[in-house]
């Protein structure tokens, strides 16, 4: 019996040892951006959610879209995910530009 152990050395993570980190860091970066994205429009301190929809122009809708997109990805990997929800209602306008509801 040896009275010390000599080093082993740290064995190499798997390829799924990789695939599962690379999942999981991802999954928090989308977690991360939908929260920031959602706080940007509808909790400003300096504009109104109106003001950053106008500030998108006709990409406003495309932005909704991609962020409820975003949201059902998130989602369908993590169940517990409690969707974003907006505080107010909006309108998403044919020319792409969204009205944000009184």
């Amino acid at each position: 019996m040896a009275l010390i152990k000599q080093p082993q050395p740290e064995p190499q993570p798997t390829a799924l040892d990789r695939i599962v980190d690379e999942n999981t860091r991802c999954l928090s970066v989308m977690k991360d951006t939908a929260r920031a994205v959602f706080q940007l429009l509808w909790h400003s301190t300096d504009k109104t959610p109106q003001q950053v929809c106008d500030m998108m122009n006709t990409d406003a809708a495309q932005g909704f879209l991609a962020h409820s997109k975003l949201q059902e990805l998130i989602y369908l990997i993590d169940p517990t995910w409690v969707p974003l929800v907006p505080p107010v209602s909006y309108t998403v306008n044919q020319n792409g530009t969204v009205k944000i509801g009184e």
